[in-house]
């Protein structure tokens, strides 16, 4: 008994992958954090304006919590988002080049404005807790909704800053442990629970 002849082997086609330089990486990974961020944004906006989307029903404290419950947590978001602002300055005070404090010292008032921004719309929160006005609760709401969204780009912002400070100030090393560090504080975060 003869074994049947083996088809002819063709030779194998190589599949062409063009591995990505660093930058190449580095500019990709930036151009989605771009569009990441300008959704994040808009989400933002749109929570603000109308956090009850397509809602039948009116507010129910017991299903959505009070004003007060929105006025703590976004307290402890304030807070914070305060305490990563801080460590950022600091990081940035500690910069000796004047053009490149001059560009991370623009990078950090963006992310001051989005903590003054939280701020404000807790005076605003404050103001509705004595009102059982409908709209105004609804408006309370959305700046609460809205403040975990500013949050986790505060987190982004600062993250990316000290980040690129270490990278260009630093070893490898001081990335290393600045992002184990925040991976930690991530982790760890009760609000995120």
């Amino acid at each position: 008994m003869a074994w049947p002849p083996l088809p002819p082997v063709s030779p194998k086609k190589k599949v062409e992958t063009k591995e990505k330089s660093p930058e190449e990486q580095e500019k990709e990974f930036k151009e989605k954090r771009k569009e990441a961020r300008t959704k994040l944004e808009g989400e933002i906006k749109k929570v603000k304006e109308k956090p009850v989307e397509d809602r039948k029903e009116k507010y129910e404290k017991k299903t959505d919590g009070t004003v007060e419950q929105w006025l703590a947590k976004s307290c402890a978001v304030e807070t914070g988002i305060k305490l990563l602002y801080e460590e950022a300055k600091a990081k940035v005070n500690t910069v000796k080049d004047k053009d490149r404090k001059k560009h991370f010292t623009t990078e950090l008032e963006k992310i001051k404005k989005n903590v003054d921004t939280v701020s404000k719309d807790i005076e605003e929160i404050k103001k509705v807790m004595t009102s059982e006005d409908p709209k105004l609760i609804e408006k309370a709401l959305g700046y609460f909704l809205a403040h975990y969204r500013i949050r986790s780009m505060v987190k982004t912002d600062v993250t990316d800053l000290i980040l690129e400070i270490d990278r260009e100030q630093g070893t490898g090393d001081d990335v290393i442990n600045t992002l184990d560090r925040y991976l930690t504080v991530l982790k760890n975060s009760a609000l995120d629970k």
